[in-house]
């Protein structure tokens, strides 16, 4: 049948950029995704950062086979197989994760993404998206209305990324549908379709809007159940965000080394706290605290709120660069009131429980508790859970162990009654499995 391919659709100026009218390649989705190229880079800081809108994966075809596409670029070419290493991530693992980052606008049918395309201007676009998600038909049947802004189509992956022309035969119009859709597989019906913007089965190009099209060097391919299944379970992971408390351990043991390695258990902490923030979504949601005691007191330093992420702050920065700051400057001396500081972050999680997140509070920790005498026991810990976990809004409490004797028992107690893991770190070995478990809910 007939299809068209998918498209990233930019007024022309901006287009040029990424290399139209060439398909768009790797490489450069690479560089876009993780901000080696930029607009300002390219001549164009009004333009901001590189975005897209799409028409929602799990609700449309062309959503779809866009992000699969477009993840398969980002991926160097390569259809995804398995997740991205994120202890140690590749340009092509780091593009991965970025992928859906960049989909900063999701409407629920291909209409609406479309309605964007009826900007005033270029700049007028860009202060909004970057791209538009769409089909190549779309942007000719836009250009064709004589509108302020036209637009031309970037193919992804050289054209074969299509959507067919679909002929629906209801009841009373079954020998109608049959007899068009037999029409369209004829010479006749491809010249016919070809003039109102469609491509021949074989990725012949439409005879209309030419100056819009895109070079497509390989023919349509079809993308069949299995698949659209696969990429749309990949988007519900990626896009459901994390509304994430980190509690980290400050005791006086958070200073001794970790064996295998140059760093302090508070170092290897501190490390994979801020790697997890090299990869996560502007759109997640966290927070940090830290617990230690001092002069015989139970400190819990809890003054971060739960908040997302890209939230404006004071001087121009934004939430996560507050935490990366807490990060930084936290200093580890004193006992270890671990189970008070996990009933205090659980008080402030499931009162900031976010709708559609994935709510969770991770404590980093070398598992002793050394607390001082008005702290709480494990039973006392175990007794509020039980009474305070809400499996309609579940927050999780998870625990990644720096401890090279594998103390583990009783936080797995814990763990357990609120469904999350217990991540051990035995070795530098350990270090990057546990990571993704612990802090990306990967096998």
């Amino acid at each position: 049948m007939p299809s068209t391919p998918v498209v990233l659709a930019l007024p022309k100026e901006m287009a040029t950029e990424p290399g139209w009218p060439q398909p768009l390649m790797p490489e450069v989705v690479q560089d876009l995704f993780n901000g080696d190229k930029t607009w300002k880079g390219m001549g164009h800081p009004e333009w901001g950062a590189f975005r897209i809108a799409s028409p929602d994966p799990q609700k449309t075809l062309v959503g779809a086979v866009g992000f699969g596409t477009l993840t398969a670029l980002a991926n160097g070419g390569k259809p995804l197989t398995k997740s991205p290493d994120y202890y140690a991530p590749s340009k092509a693992d780091f593009a991965v994760i970025h992928s859906e980052q960049k989909i900063t606008t999701l409407t629920d049918t291909v209409a609406e993404a479309n309605d964007l395309l009826d900007a005033v201007s270029t700049d007028d676009f860009a202060r909004t998206v970057s791209a538009v998600l769409t089909t190549e038909r779309d942007v000719i049947v836009h250009n064709a209305g004589n509108p302020q802004v036209e637009f031309v189509s970037i193919p992804l992956a050289a054209g074969a990324a299509t959507v067919p022309l679909v002929v629906a035969a209801s009841d009373a119009g079954g020998e109608n549908a049959k007899a068009f859709a037999d029409y369209a597989r004829t010479p006749g019906g491809q010249i016919t379709l070809q003039a109102a913007g469609w491509r021949s089965p074989k990725g012949a190009p439409p005879t209309i809007g030419t100056d819009s099209v895109g070079v497509t060097a390989l023919e349509p391919a079809v993308f069949d159940e299995a698949t659209i299944g696969a990429v749309r379970g990949a988007w519900t992971a990626m896009h459901t965000h994390g509304s994430t408390m980190a509690l980290i351990d400050l005791s006086g043991s958070m200073n001794l080394p970790f064996p295998g390695s140059k760093l302090s258990r508070l170092d290897l902490v501190r490390t994979l706290a801020n790697k997890a923030y090299d990869l996560a979504s502007p759109k997640a949601a966290s927070t940090v605290w830290f617990f230690h005691t001092s002069g015989g007191r139970d400190i819990i330093d809890d003054g971060l709120t739960l908040e997302i992420n890209d939230t404006p702050v004071d001087g121009g920065q934004i939430h996560s660069d507050e935490i990366r700051r807490a990060l930084r400057d936290a200093r580890a001396g004193g006992g270890t009131p671990l189970y008070l500081a996990v009933r205090k972050a659980y008080q402030h999680a499931p009162k900031n429980y976010r709708e559609g997140y994935l709510n969770q509070l991770i404590v980093l920790s070398d598992g002793n508790n050394e607390a001082a005498a008005n702290s709480m026991t494990l039973k006392q810990l175990s007794d509020y859970l039980k009474k305070t976990y809400n499996p309609k809004e579940p927050v999780s409490i998870s625990y990644l162990i720096v401890d090279p004797e594998g103390r583990i028992g009783p936080l797995k107690e814990v763990a357990d009654l609120t469904k999350g893991v217990t991540v051990r770190v035995l070795s530098m070995k350990d270090v990057p499995g546990a990571f993704a478990q612990a802090l990306f809910a990967t096998p």
